[in-house]
């Protein structure tokens, strides 16, 4: 997973979400690939930089 867009520089906010609280995790991602993984079923949701506030 990365940011592709050039004009945007700042890393954007994931947050994997899982059944279980203990699953869940947030992760910054940047204009370079990350990979992402999990033993557990989760689901990545970006985050709009309305909600951070």
């Amino acid at each position: 997973m990365r940011q592709s867009n050039t004009s945007y520089t700042k890393d954007i906010p994931i947050l994997v979400l899982g059944n279980d609280s203990t699953v869940e995790k947030s992760i910054s991602v940047g204009s370079k690939w990350k990979r992402i993984s999990s033993t557990d079923e989760v689901v990545p949701l970006l985050v709009a930089k309305t909600q951070l506030a």
